[in-house]
């Protein structure tokens, strides 16, 4: 006998795979995780908590190997961070003042 048509099973979205990439603080080289639809601000958290830095965090930012700074309000995929870049996280001087 067939199941119960009132039961209806959508099919679960996959998750995007995890992508990996590093990010470069005061000499030390970090591998993070991160999702592409993950904000810029989401992974400089991750970064900022894992690297201990604890005076002005608010001064940060990551910046992709040419030297850009990256927008914290973009997703990373829009900020066009790819599988395995290497990241420098670093004080902003937009941030700074």
């Amino acid at each position: 006998m067939p199941p119960a048509a009132t039961e209806k099973q959508e099919p679960k979205p996959k998750p995007e795979p995890k992508a990996e990439v590093e990010v470069l603080y005061n000499g030390r080289t970090e591998e993070f995780k991160y999702h592409p639809a993950e904000t810029v601000k989401e992974l400089l958290d991750k970064a900022l908590q894992r690297f201990g830095v604890v005076q002005n965090p608010h001064l940060m930012s990551l910046f992709d190997d040419g030297g850009s700074e990256l927008a914290d309000d973009l997703t990373l995929a829009k900020a066009k961070v790819k599988r395995g870049e290497e990241l420098v996280l670093r004080q902003s001087a937009v941030k700074g003042g």
